[in-house]
């Protein structure tokens, strides 16, 4: 049977019986309603996923430049009045890159409380679209897709719907468009986008007054004083100073506005430095992990880079003192790993020459394994 439970919300349900009294101890001490939600756009690379995250919020936005490519993740904000209420609702959209070296990345964003629109093109090759459909199947508790079908030089997407369809319940609507024409269907594509997303569950959850203002003073201060990130103690004093202090609770927030797009807080592993570490600005983790692999000293060294390389490309101010914890989250995202037999040295396999080592095997009294997956997400196996 599906948990339609809302309020408390659900994770805060899975913690037992105190967390739930402790929830709504807070909400009699004030409440608010939270209308913000995460728009995840995919596709391949040049399929028009960054027109359609820039047009959503300007229809008279210039295409992109061909030589202009979403450089990991792009994140952006949509506001809009939502009808019969009056109330502003917040969108978070973020906009993936489609190369395949960002593939791996994919697994920590995709998150529920979101909202998909899977972009293809009418390219032969494309659309892939089942490893998209997989993907978020997987990542995101089935959270409910748009197909945006983007028909270059009106020349249909052939995509066999019906099969699409009976595969994966999630798909609500397939939206025809034609970015480099008129824009002809985009109007339709943002009102499905609108209703979409106000039907998430979470919207319109009522939620202790403190969680918002705890989210506010997180927005402050990456917008008015520029901070990137701050350490998870800083982030507790400030959830104790909006009367919070149920160190439970100071992280459900956390992984609460993590889920809709707000910060980035990995707690999987209390005892890393990452765990230690909330990222006010998702874009500022991201846009560091990919100047490594963007990085012509490492492109050349096959992917190979030590600690003084990363030192050279984390250069800047706004990186330097943050080394281990963005080392940490290229480990974290399977982007590099360490060489087991010298320390501190690390290699991107996404970056290893194409061609197979030569090497002496003996192919006799060898124990074979097979392995069947249904669906292999990438980067899994190098």
């Amino acid at each position: 049977i599906r948990n339609t439970l809302v309020n408390p919300p659900i994770e805060v349900a899975n913690q037992g019986i105190q967390a739930i009294r402790n929830y709504f101890r807070q909400i009699e001490k004030g409440k608010d309603t939270l209308f913000e939600a995460k728009l995840i756009i995919v596709g391949e690379g040049g399929v028009g996923k960054t027109t359609l995250a820039r047009r959503i919020n300007n229809p008279k936005c210039p295409l992109p430049e061909e030589k202009e490519s979403t450089q990991g993740i792009d994140i952006q904000q949509w506001n809009f009045v939502m009808e019969g209420q009056e109330k502003d609702f917040r969108v978070n959209i973020w906009d993936f890159g489609g190369q395949e070296i960002y593939h791996a990345t994919h697994q920590f964003f995709l998150t529920k409380r979101s909202v998909y629109a899977v972009v293809a093109d009418n390219r032969q090759e494309s659309p892939n679209l089942p490893y998209w459909l997989e993907i978020v199947e997987l990542l995101s508790n089935k959270s409910p897709v748009l197909l945006i079908k983007n028909e270059k030089k009106d020349q249909k997407v052939q995509i066999n719907e019906k099969e699409l369809r009976a595969r994966f319940e999630n798909i609500k609507e397939s939206l025809p468009t034609n970015f480099a024409a008129d824009n002809r269907g985009l109007t339709d594509i943002i009102n499905n986008l609108k209703f979409q997303l106000q039907q998430l569950p979470h919207v319109g959850t009522t939620l202790p007054k403190t969680w918002i203002n705890i989210r506010n003073e997180l927005e402050r201060l990456f917008k008015e004083e520029r901070k990137n990130y701050i350490s998870l103690n800083e982030y507790y004093k400030i959830c104790e100073d909006m009367k919070v202090t149920d160190r439970t609770f100071q992280l459900e927030i956390s992984q609460f506005l993590h889920d809709i797009g707000v910060i980035l807080h990995f707690q999987d592993d209390p005892i890393s430095t990452l765990y230690n570490t909330v990222i006010l600005n998702p874009e500022w983790g991201t846009d560091a992990v990919y100047k490594v692999l963007d990085e012509p000293t490492v492109i050349n060294q096959l992917g190979r880079f030590n600690n003084t390389d990363l030192g050279n490309i984390w250069n800047e101010a706004k990186y330097e003192t943050m080394q281990p914890q963005l080392l940490e989250l290229m480990l974290k995202f399977k982007l590099c790993y360490e060489l087991p037999k010298e320390k501190n040295t690390y290699i991107a396999p996404q970056l290893l020459t194409k061609e197979p080592p030569e090497y002496e095997f003996n192919t006799t009294q060898n124990l074979q394994l097979k392995y069947e997956y249904e669906f292999l997400p990438k980067a899994i196996i190098i």
